[in-house]
């Protein structure tokens, strides 16, 4: 749909969007916003847009209930897909905790923003493998106090470089 625009395109937003078989790459697309992808494969994203800096993704599964095992099935699979191609690194990447978890990125961030969901005592385990996977200089994140233990936050954080760190906390 958008190939006659691959050698301008810098930014693109999309919706309900499906990455599939790469025909053309985008090499001069910098700026990725996906909003509800569903089961976001990172190949296909990674072969479309080569030179990518800003990535942002939001999945739009976190009402759907997923059972863990096909969270860990498809984070596993993206996982297993950058073997064959990856981005090196990334300015910035911004997503919800579950989203990032399951996209699986392999590549190191300059600014992790963790947006659109409060960083709650279920979802650490998550946030701890997203640290992981991209190793951030930076980090902003959200907290629900009532459903997170402050405290555990350095603990969870203590592993990890970081180098700037924005905390969000709802006390409503």
């Amino acid at each position: 749909l958008l190939a006659r625009f691959a050698s301008y395109l810098r930014e693109l937003r999309v919706t309900y969007a499906e990455f599939g078989q790469v025909t053309v790459p985008y090499a001069n697309l910098t700026t990725l916003v996906v909003d509800d992808c569903q089961f976001a494969r990172v190949e296909p994203l990674v072969r479309c847009f080569p030179n990518l800096r800003d990535l942002s993704l939001w999945m739009g599964q976190e009402d759907d209930q997923l059972e863990n095992e096909e969270i860990e099935e498809h984070r596993q699979l993206n996982g297993d897909a950058q073997t064959k191609a990856r981005w090196n690194s990334l300015d910035c990447v911004r997503g919800s905790i579950l989203s990032l978890y399951m996209i699986h990125l392999k590549c190191s961030v300059q600014h992790l923003d963790v947006q659109s969901a409060y960083l709650v005592a279920r979802a650490a385990h998550q946030l701890a493998g997203i640290l992981g996977d991209v190793s951030p200089r930076n980090l902003t994140v959200r907290i629900d106090p009532e459903k997170f233990d402050v405290s555990q936050l350095g603990k969870l954080l203590r592993p990890f470089n970081l180098v700037g760190l924005v905390i969000h906390v709802d006390y409503s």
